[in-house]
């Protein structure tokens, strides 16, 4: 259970991608193997999670880590919990009609508990 400090900054972060913030999808593809038949099979799921997206600043942009069209993303961790996911790099992110890619991520956790997550996306 979490603290009931982390619990209220979890929920101050939702409260502020609510409010600054858009629904995006988080695809996760979860590969299966058939140990009968040896075949793989993919299957996916979409999350809708609350996001806030930005651009990276000029400065930031070095044309190898950060490629200007790579965008910063702040993923509810409320609704991460919610829906019973983790983040994974291999997840994809669904804004509008396109999809991202997930570069690096990072959880913001006061001591058990995610706060917020961040992360690095590519087309």
């Amino acid at each position: 259970m979490p603290s009931s400090i982390a619990q209220s900054m979890r929920l101050a972060g939702h409260a502020a991608l609510t409010t600054l913030g858009r629904t995006v999808t988080v695809l996760k593809v979860t590969e299966t193997l058939d140990k009968i038949s040896g075949r793989v099979t993919d299957s996916t799921t979409r999350t809708d999670v609350t996001a806030y997206l930005a651009k990276y600043k000029r400065e930031e942009v070095d044309g190898s880590a950060v490629l200007n069209e790579d965008r910063k993303i702040w993923i509810s961790a409320k609704d991460v919990a919610d829906a019973g996911i983790t983040l994974e790099k291999e997840d994809r992110i669904i804004i509008g009609s396109e999809t991202w890619q997930m570069i690096e991520i990072k959880e913001y956790t006061p001591g058990d508990t995610a706060t917020l997550y961040w992360a690095q996306i590519r087309k």
